[in-house]
C-alpha cells in the first residue's frame, strides 16, 4: 500500500475520532452545566436552526407533543429549505454549519448544528431526523438518519456516527422526491421523551407561551408557530382555563399586530403622509358606464318590487 493511502486512512481515522471526542466532550459538558435555564433552551434552538432555513420567506413551524406506544415523543418541523451536502455533514458531525458572510435579504445566519444543537439531547440522546436533501444541480432526495449520541464512551458514540454516516452514503439509490412542496413541513426532528425528556419538553414549551409573542414580532425568519399536544387530555382544558384561552388569544392578537404592521406598510408606500395632489396610475372616477350600471341595478330593483306586489 502507498502512504498516499495509509495517510489519507489515518487522515480519515483521526478526524473520525476527533469528532467522536467532541461530541462526547459536549455531551459531558452539557449533563455537568444543567441548570434551572438549560430545559428552556431547546426550543428557542430549533426555532433558530428553522429560520436560518427560511428560503427567502419566513417559515412555519409546528411542534407536536404525543403519545408514542407507551411514551412520549416531540416532534419539531418546520418549511424551511432543504438541507444541503454541507449542512447535512455538519448536523451528523456536530459543526456549526454558519457562512461567513451576508444571509439573503441582508439576514446573517446565527449558525446552525453547532453547539446550541446539543442543548435539545436534554430532551433525547437520540434524535430522528426526517428531511429532505438537494445540492444545486442534483435531484432532491427523502432521507431518514439516526443521531445516536447515547453513547457513554468514545466507541460508542464513533459507532453511532457511523450508522448515521452509513444512511447518507445509500443516499444515491434513493428514488428522487417527486412531490416536494415549498412551504410543507419537510423537515422533522423526532425526539422519544423519557421521564425527564417529558419535563424538559414541557418546561421549554411553557417559556415559548411565555414569550413567544416578543419573538413573533421581533424575531426573523419565523411567520407562525404551532403547538399541539399541550393539553393531551381534554379535561386539561377545563382545569386549565386561563392556559387555554392564552393559546387561543395570542396567535389571534399576533397575526392582528402583524396584519396591521402590513396594512401601515402598505398605506404609507401608497403615499398616504404626501402633502402634495394624490394621483393614480389609473383614473378613478365615476364614468358614463358605471351611470349605466347603476340604473341597470336600480331597473333590476324597481322590476323586483313590482314584480312581488303583483304576486
Amino acid at each position: 500500500m502507498s502512504y498516499s493511502k495509509l495517510f489519507e486512512q489515518n487522515r480519515v481515522r483521526i478526524h473520525r475520532k476527533a469528532v467522536s471526542t467532541k461530541i462526547l466532550d459536549s455531551i459531558h459538558r452539557l449533563m455537568m452545566e444543567v441548570n434551572e435555564n438549560s430545559p428552556r433552551r431547546w426550543v428557542w434552538e430549533l426555532i433558530q436552526n428553522a429560520g436560518d432555513a427560511a428560503q427567502g420567506e419566513e417559515v412555519e413551524i409546528f411542534i407536536h407533543l404525543k403519545r408514542d406506544g407507551e411514551g412520549w415523543r416531540l416532534e419539531f418541523s418546520h418549511s424551511g429549505r432543504p438541507f444541503n451536502v454541507l449542512t447535512l455533514t455538519s448536523l451528523v458531525n456536530q459543526v456549526s454549519g454558519k457562512e461567513r458572510g451576508p444571509r439573503e435579504e441582508g439576514r446573517e445566519s446565527t449558525g446552525r448544528f453547532g453547539t446550541g444543537f446539543m442543548t435539545t439531547h436534554l430532551l433525547s440522546r437520540k434524535v430522528e431526523v426526517r428531511s429532505v436533501i438537494q445540492e444545486e444541480g442534483e435531484d432532491c432526495k427523502r432521507f431518514r438518519i439516526l443521531l445516536d449520541r447515547s453513547g457513554t464512551t468514545l466507541r460508542e458514540i464513533e459507532e453511532g456516527l457511523d450508522l448515521a454516516l452509513g444512511e447518507l452514503e445509500g443516499l444515491d439509490l434513493v428514488p428522487d422526491c417527486r412531490d416536494l412542496r415549498e412551504g410543507e413541513l419537510n423537515t422533522v426532528f423526532s425526539y422519544l421523551l423519557d421521564k425527564r425528556g417529558v419535563e424538559t419538553a414541557l418546561a421549554g414549551i411553557r417559556d415559548l407561551k411565555e414569550n413567544v409573542h416578543y419573538m413573533l414580532a421581533f424575531g426573523v425568519g419565523v411567520r407562525g408557530i404551532r403547538l399541539r399536544g399541550v393539553f393531551p387530555r381534554a379535561i386539561d382544558v377545563a382545569l386549565h382555563p386561563a392556559l387555554a384561552y392564552e393559546c387561543c388569544y395570542t396567535p389571534l392578537v399576533m397575526r392582528c399586530l402583524r396584519l396591521s404592521a402590513e396594512l401601515a406598510a402598505s398605506a404609507e408606500l401608497r403615499g398616504i403622509e404626501a402633502d402634495g395632489v394624490r394621483t393614480s396610475v389609473h383614473h378613478v372616477g365615476f364614468e358614463a358606464r358605471d351611470a349605466l350600471a347603476a340604473v341597470a341595478v336600480l331597473a333590476v330593483c324597481a322590476g323586483l318590487c313590482v314584480w312581488g306586489k303583483v304576486a
